[in-house]
Formats: C-alpha cells, structure tokens, sequence
C-alpha cells in the first residue's frame, strides 16, 4: 500500500507520480473540441465544410451512426450492425479522406451492445460470445433502443478478438479511433 500526503492534492499527486511514473502527454488532437456529426456521409461532410468555414477549432469529427440507425417516431436510435452502414455511408472510405484533407481526424463509436434483431446477434450469440445468464443463455436485457440486447463478452478472447477484428475494419477504411462506451 503506497499513501501519499499531500499537504495539497497537487504535492501527493506529484509525489505518486515521481514513484509510479509521469503520464505521456496525449497527443494534440486531444486539446481541440470534438465534434458529432451524423445522418450519413453528406450531412457529415456539411458539418465538416460549417465547422472550416467558420474558423471553429475542431480536431475530430466522429460519427456515432457510422454502423445504422434508424428513425423510430420522432426519435433516431442507433441500428449497432457492428459493421458500417453502406446506405447511410456509401462512400465511408472517401468521406475519411475528404475529413483528412480538411485537417480532422475521422472516428467512429463502438459500444459493447448487441441487439438480438442485428446480424451481430446470431454471429456472436452463436459462438456463445455474450455475457450469459446462469443458466448460460445470453444475458438480455432492455437496451438503449428499448429492444431486447445483450453484452459482448470481453473476458471470453474470441469474442474480445471479434471486437478488435471490427475496430480494424473501421481503421482499413481510414478511421483514427473510436469513442469507446459503456
């Protein structure tokens, strides 16, 4: 057990750091605001083209509907196919590009949800890669679509490396990362 006193917060978190090391500096893009943009490749690049034509000093343009979503009444909820939408984003590699070479970094979300009415359902819940119930079902419950959902299984390395095989997907079409949730 490792206790350092202060007398101010800033003293101990010195101390702690002299002894367990100095976090690295993150990196610029970090520093400058990030922006949402959704409703496909268009609307994300009319985002992208208001944000430079008025000097906003914006670093990331992320895109939380990159995978499907659709709309609900009056409500947009996220579709989580775990793949990205061709209909909402049918030239996604290009739109990273046209993003770059207006000086953004592109990004995308991920979320350990599975909906049991996406294609992601029966691939992952086949293969017994969502948190399970006692009984070894898969654990449902009422998601953020207000639909029945389960969790991947991050302790089980198969489906880990299923979610490591999508987040490269996203990168081999010119994705910079990712906000990560849940």
């Amino acid at each position: 057990l490792h206790v350092f006193d202060g007398p101010t917060p800033r003293e101990a978190a010195e101390r702690a750091t002299a002894t367990f090391g100095r976090p690295r500096m993150p990196p610029r893009v970090a520093f400058a605001p990030w922006n949402d943009a959704i409703f496909g490749s268009e609307n994300v690049r009319a985002v992208a083209k208001r944000l430079r034509d008025n000097k906003v000093p914006t670093s990331v343009i992320w895109t939380e509907d990159w995978k499907g979503a659709e709309w609900n009444g009056e409500s947009y909820g996220l579709a989580e196919r775990w793949s990205v939408d061709e209909t909402l984003y049918p030239d996604f590699p290009k739109l990273a590009d046209d993003l770059h070479a207006l000086g953004f970094h592109f990004q995308v979300y991920f979320d350990p949800f599975v909906f049991t009415d996406s294609d992601a359902w029966q691939e992952t819940s086949s293969k017994g890669w969502l948190v399970k119930r006692q009984d070894g079902s898969p654990y449902v419950f009422t998601g953020g679509k207000v639909s029945d959902t389960g969790l991947i299984d991050l302790d089980n390395p198969d489906a880990r490396a299923w979610v490591v095989k999508k987040m490269r997907e996203a990168m081999a079409m010119g994705v910079d990362g990712w906000m990560n949730d849940f």
